[in-house]
């Protein structure tokens, strides 16, 4: 927020700031982002997040997890694990649900032999429509 937030005018102490907009940072360097200890990776993956944010945001409105998901993950180093945890937390939706979690595996095959994706997703199908929270319990008691 210091780096990339607006500045606001007569605000009350520690809250002179907003926090930085999609467009602020979609116009960031690499550099200036990697300046705060982020590596550059990780930088340009915010960047072309902030910079797809306006196709992402409709996707948000407009559409269902699954093909919000689809946009995330055509974002540089967004894959479909990020793409689920950001759905389900970020955005923040009821029933997004993300694959491939190791430790959702291990939970969902109740003590036996971890289950195959297609068996894990299936497993996850007895959640909806509140998965995302299903992943937080099954988090937390893991």
């Amino acid at each position: 927020m210091a780096r990339f937030g607006e500045l606001l005018p007569d605000a009350p102490p520690g809250c002179e700031r907003l926090f930085p907009t999609p467009e602020r940072i979609a116009t960031a360097t690499r550099d200036e982002i990697a300046s705060l200890g982020i590596i550059g990776r990780r930088a340009e993956s915010l960047i072309a997040l902030a910079q797809a944010w306006p196709t992402l945001a409709f996707a948000r409105r407009e559409g269902s997890p699954e093909a919000a998901a689809v946009a995330l993950t055509q974002v540089p180093g967004i894959g479909p694990w990020t793409a689920g945890y950001m759905l389900m937390r970020g955005w923040p939706w009821p029933d997004a649900f993300p694959p491939g979690d190791v430790v959702l595996r291990k939970a969902l095959s109740g003590g036996g032999p971890l289950l195959s994706p297609q068996a894990y997703l299936e497993a996850a199908e007895r959640y909806r429509p509140y998965r995302s929270y299903a992943v937080l319990h099954l988090w937390r008691h893991a």
